[in-house]
């Protein structure tokens, strides 16, 4: 076969002619192949897929193993001859001896038939539990201050029998003791008014509940 070219001519083989019309059409072939192949793909990319999600769980809410117990709403102040003094938090109305075992029970000091354990508390109630040969029992109730049987001696007296009063804290019981200390004890209940922190107003409080 012959072809012109620039003026010259060639003599090609029909072996050579017949190749080269096998090698296009192979790469024509190729070419559309890999064309489809890469469509198919881009059209799979631009479908949308989905996916299972499992179904929501409901879980039931656990039943509780035991009902609450009521809230406490009564404070119980325990002083004196009690292994663990303080205030108690306990249901109106219990009984003072539960309230005495909550503090760890009495000491081998207590004199318990000065107090009755049998006593229903109230909120706000300040029991003083004395030791042989000093006065206790229910020094307020309800906020409200009564006497009790018997005085205090402030010439005797030591730091618990004096916090027993109403408004005398551990600090104005230290007080008091320094104070009779240093001046041989008091002469009479108003001397009282000479120890710091305790004026005509704090004294009045206290003056039917103390002995010289």
């Amino acid at each position: 076969m012959r072809i012109r070219l620039l003026g010259r001519v060639y003599v090609i083989p029909k072996l050579v002619w017949f190749g080269l019309i096998v090698i296009v059409l192979v790469s024509v072939a190729a070419v559309g192949r890999y064309w489809m192949q890469t469509s198919k793909k881009q059209k799979a990319a631009l479908l949308p897929t989905f996916s299972m999600s499992p179904a929501p769980t409901t879980i039931a809410p656990e039943k509780p193993s035991h009902t609450p117990a009521p809230d406490p709403s009564c404070a119980v102040y325990l002083t004196g001859e009690v292994v663990n003094p303080g205030v108690y938090w306990v249901e109106q109305g219990t009984i003072l001896s539960q309230v005495v075992t909550l503090a760890g029970g009495l000491t081998p000091l207590a004199c318990a038939r000065e107090v009755n354990l049998a006593l229903r508390v109230e909120d706000g109630m300040h029991v003083h539990v004395p030791k042989e040969g000093e006065n206790g029992g229910v020094l307020s109730s309800g906020g409200t201050a009564s006497p009790t049987p018997g005085k205090v001696n402030l010439n005797t007296a030591d730091k618990d029998a004096l916090m027993t009063l109403p408004g005398i804290g551990e600090s104005t019981a230290l007080d008091i003791i320094q104070y009779r200390t240093q001046q041989g004890g008091f002469k009479a209940i108003e001397d009282l008014m000479q120890v710091p922190g305790i004026k005509q107003a704090r004294f009045d409080k206290i003056k039917e509940w103390i002995t010289v």
